[in-house]
């Protein structure tokens, strides 16, 4: 019997949560800290991201087998080429919208359009590898808190700690995302 349980074990592929995105430098960090803390302050019941946890995500990925995780990382390999960029902190956003807000986001914007290049290039490279991708609409962002049941929000506070900053993205990573019962942990992979 156990050997049978071996053997269906090493036939079925096991699957890792993955998601292509970037780190935030330092200085980025501490303004977002600064706003996660207004935003506490203005909104009772946010659920803060752990200041390890924030990043911004290029392009998720979802379920993938764990064996073609060296064949994404070489599709990384060659957007890595279109780096550096300068991105510039664009406003706050809101998901699904201002009037029912469950995510709170800082917006990003590549004026250049490469970030955007980037993605659509991960894109079509990484589903031909046979890997099933959601089709998203397109829009970087840093997210900070979210809240279980949405709110309105119309006085944003803050939103001058991210007023006319940019920063310049050197490098993309391959992130997998662990889920534990106190929250995700997300591993760099490269």
């Amino acid at each position: 019997m156990r050997a049978l349980q071996n053997m269906q074990r090493k036939n079925v592929t096991e699957n890792i949560r993955l998601f292509i995105g970037f780190k935030l430098p330092d200085d980025i960090l501490e303004r977002i800290l600064r706003l996660q803390k207004s935003y506490k302050r203005a909104f009772p019941g946010l659920r803060l991201i752990k200041k390890e946890n924030l990043h911004s995500t290029l392009l998720f990925l979802g379920a993938c087998p764990r064996e073609k995780t060296g064949l994404i990382l070489d599709k990384l390999k060659a957007a890595q080429k279109m780096m550096p960029l300068t991105i510039k902190l664009d406003g706050l956003l809101y998901l699904p919208s201002s009037e029912n807000a469950r995510v709170f986001s800082v917006k990003l914007t590549d004026h250049a359009g490469r970030l955007n290049r980037a993605y659509l290039m991960l894109y079509n490279e990484i589903r031909d590898l046979g890997i099933d991708l959601e089709v998203r609409e397109f829009l970087p962002h840093i997210s900070f808190a979210r809240r279980r049941k949405p709110i309105t929000v119309t006085m944003p506070p803050a939103a001058e700690i991210i007023r006319n900053v940019s920063f310049d993205l050197n490098k993309l990573s391959l992130f997998q995302s662990v889920t534990y019962q106190t929250g995700a942990e997300y591993i760099v992979l490269n």
